[in-house]
């Protein structure tokens, strides 16, 4: 699953990355967070092993909003003036801050999807 999770990171960088410059990067974010959102509700839902796998294609393939936000910080450093060395500056600065809010945003995710099987699985229909 982990291998096969990483090829569709590699196809979806791409698809991700012609949208974000063919589109404008804010599009391209709220795509991630939709995949991301709908990948939750499908894990949240299913109770097979081919719904973990379904789970986990809308995220494989669109949810790089860390590529994203490089390319937008990358993007306002160059229109504000910033020299190289301070453009690589900014982007160490933003890859430290959304390691550690990614951190928390997956705790919560982790959380929240759990609420959500257990809501399910006790209104759930009798087998």
């Amino acid at each position: 699953m982990t291998s096969t999770r990483s090829a569709l990171g590699l196809v979806g960088g791409v698809i991700v990355g012609r949208l974000s410059d063919h589109y404008g990067r804010r599009s391209a974010l709220v795509l991630g967070l939709l995949a991301g959102i709908l990948s939750t509700i499908i894990f949240g839902l299913v109770d097979s092993l081919q719904g973990l796998w379904l789970s986990m294609l809308p995220s494989a393939l669109l949810s790089h909003q860390f590529l994203v936000l490089k390319a937008l910080s990358s993007d306002w450093a160059q229109a504000v003036g910033f020299t190289a060395a301070q453009r690589g500056a900014v982007m160490g600065q933003l890859g430290t801050a959304v390691i550690g809010i990614l951190y928390v945003f997956s705790l919560l995710k982790i959380c929240s999807c759990q609420a959500l099987k257990c809501q399910v699985q006790r209104h759930a229909l009798p087998r």
